[in-house]
């Protein structure tokens, strides 16, 4: 079991509608994930089980990330470590931390040159857009921000569109 730490820009917003949706390209794969969210002090911990839905591949990712709860594009800190199988490792987090909440997702991942773009589908939340901007070890932040603007304004997203926190905090 590895761990891979990531700096990330990111930006949530919802849609009805992209007016721009041919600049995505072909989708990279369509994934259908479960979080389990897990209490925690600080940050958020989530344990992800992710079904790929064209080559039938499934992962297991234990990932704790810490950001702000911010509208626009913001940094997040994130730890991950991959697992092969997780046999009892939810009961284990279950008994330790308990459950905060359980989200189901649809996600279908584009690539606009080193930014992850999901369009998510959230059962019993909506449609939303995610843009993560992947920094490289000592790049500025502000480069990353200035990125995921330029592709919200491509993309014909305002500010109004914009959501704060994690698909775990909404109602």
């Amino acid at each position: 079991m590895s761990v891979t730490e990531l700096s990330n820009v990111e930006i949530k917003a919802r849609y009805t509608t992209l007016y721009n949706f041919q600049m995505l390209g072909p989708c990279v794969a369509t994934i259908r994930q479960k979080d389990v969210f897990f209490n925690c002090s600080r940050g958020r911990l989530k344990l992800r089980t992710e079904h790929y839905i064209e080559t039938g591949k499934v992962s297991t990712k234990l990932i704790f990330y810490v950001r702000p709860d911010e509208q626009g594009p913001h940094l997040s800190e994130i730890l991950i470590s991959e697992m092969a199988e997780t046999p009892g490792l939810a009961e284990v987090l279950t008994a330790a931390c308990g459950i905060f909440t359980t989200i189901n997702k649809t996600r279908r991942l584009y690539m606009i040159g080193r930014t992850r773009v999901h369009l998510d589908e959230v059962e019993g939340k909506g449609k939303f857009l995610e843009l993560e901007v992947v920094l490289r070890q000592g790049e500025q932040v502000s480069s990353g921000r200035e990125e995921a603007e330029s592709i919200m304004k491509t993309l014909g997203l305002s500010s109004a569109d914009l959501v704060t926190g994690s698909y775990a905090d909404m109602k």
